[in-house]
């Protein structure tokens, strides 16, 4: 129906412009719901994530109300990155580029996982930097995309293939140079 369509992101906005307004504002009003109820949990996980893993370990001896400041803190300050964001990133598709590389970030995560309960012999730091490294690929391939308009190796060559195969080599070559702790004395099991 839209053979003119160059941009597949731009399908649902399209379809949307097309349709009768009743349905539209239906259409509409999920997909709002689905990405509230997708994007609340996040900022609340981001909050808390500070709250516990950073501003916990710098400051054990906080009392509770203060550790529920600095969780209202973070919490608000993660939403308001996200507005900004959204105002910046307004009338491109590059937000949601950034989306699917939560998503893919999420998969790409999950091979650590996988080696992490199936590989004995992973290591702790292997699985850090596998992390990190798998983050900065698959950002380094959203940037390239927004920058040049294509990806860098191949057109289908896209962030989620080179942060699954960046999660996975990786992941194993740290794991090999920075060993379990007593692998050397078990033989490497």
């Amino acid at each position: 129906r839209y053979p003119g369509l160059t941009n597949a992101k731009l399908a649902l906005p399209t379809l949307l412009m097309d349709l009768n307004p009743v349905a539209g504002g239906i259409v509409l009003a999920s997909i709002m719901a689905a990405i509230l109820s997708t994007v609340s949990p996040i900022i609340l996980a981001a909050g808390t994530m500070f709250t516990k893993d950073i501003y916990g370990k710098l400051r054990p001896e906080a009392d509770d109300r203060k550790v529920l400041f600095v969780s209202r803190l973070s919490t608000g300050a993660a939403g308001a990155v996200c507005v900004v964001a959204a105002l910046v990133m307004y009338g491109s598709t590059t937000i949601l580029d950034i989306v699917y590389f939560a998503y893919t970030l999420r998969g790409a995560i999950f091979v650590v996982l996988l080696l992490g309960i199936y590989w004995k012999r992973i290591s702790p730091k292997g699985a850090i930097y596998g992390m990190i490294i798998t983050a900065v690929v698959g950002f380094f391939w959203i940037l390239y995309k927004g920058w040049f308009g294509s990806y860098p190796i191949a057109p289908g060559f896209t962030e989620t293939y080179a942060a699954v195969i960046a999660a996975l080599v990786s992941t194993i070559l740290f794991s090999l140079v920075f060993r379990p702790e007593g692998s050397a004395l078990k033989g490497g099991r």
